[in-house]
């Protein structure tokens, strides 16, 4: 990797990419502070703060 010890995001910015997370800590890509903004659009809200199974609107099992 050379003299940098990271690997720069793929949007063309050349900052470094870091990982982000939901709010309970998994993780959903790599983006710069550039077009993480931009990323985060295409995630449910709702799972970018923390949640739980009750704040999910989609059925996981069926009902017995």
């Amino acid at each position: 990797m050379g003299r940098n010890n990271y690997k720069e995001c793929d949007c063309g910015s050349r900052l470094p990419a870091e990982l982000q997370f939901d709010g309970r800590g998994i993780e959903l890509c790599k983006a710069c502070n550039e077009c993480w903004p931009i990323k985060r659009k295409g995630y449910n809200p709702v799972i970018l703060g923390y949640y739980d199974q009750s704040d999910i609107d989609e059925q996981i099992e069926d009902d017995y």
